[in-house]
């Protein structure tokens, strides 16, 4: 027995608007992936600002000691190491008519300068005043980005020093 298919009209007109459908879905997803896949827009927040608590218990915080003595004979001969980092600092009214605040925030960063690389100069501004009652220091970033030109992670917060030597020039 011989079987015959019959295609009506309404058989074609529903496989066109099936087709018509899934095209519009497509459509739609890839523009949304167009869409996210875009450079998103650079944006700068604030940055926080961390303390760090007084105690008369060790901390572990410090560098070793013979690193410590062999740098500074470094730095009194000259023979200090390859500086990667152009640092600079600026002084707050509590530390310019200090010396000895001066010489400790110099030294802390000649320091950094020989670990940090980084073709963008970097600023610090340092201050020495009273933050109150078992306090010892405060630090932060001054602001923190993302969605910078040379952003390894999408919406991802960096520290402007970070954000500067990624993206190859100053944002901030």
């Amino acid at each position: 027995m011989k079987q015959s298919y019959i295609v009506s009209g309404g058989g074609l007109r529903n496989r066109f608007r099936n087709a018509c459908y899934l095209c519009t879905v497509f459509v739609l997803f890839l523009f949304g992936s167009l869409q996210t896949m875009q450079a998103q827009k650079m944006q700068k927040f604030p940055g926080p600002i961390i303390t760090c608590p007084a105690s008369f218990e060790d901390q572990h915080s410090r560098m070793a000691m013979k690193q410590l003595a062999d740098r500074k004979q470094a730095s009194l001969t000259g023979k200090n190491n390859a500086v990667t980092a152009d640092i600079t600092i600026v002084f707050g009214p509590g530390a310019q008519g200090n010396a000895e605040v001066q010489e400790a925030f110099q030294f802390a960063i000649d320091i950094w300068a020989q670990e940090i690389v980084s073709s963008v100069p970097i600023v610090v501004s340092a201050d020495f005043a009273n933050l109150g009652a078992g306090v010892l220091a405060s630090a932060g970033p001054t602001a923190l980005f993302q969605n910078f030109p040379g952003a390894p992670v999408a919406d991802r917060l960096y520290p402007p020093a970070l954000a500067n030597s990624l993206a190859g020039e100053r944002l901030d």
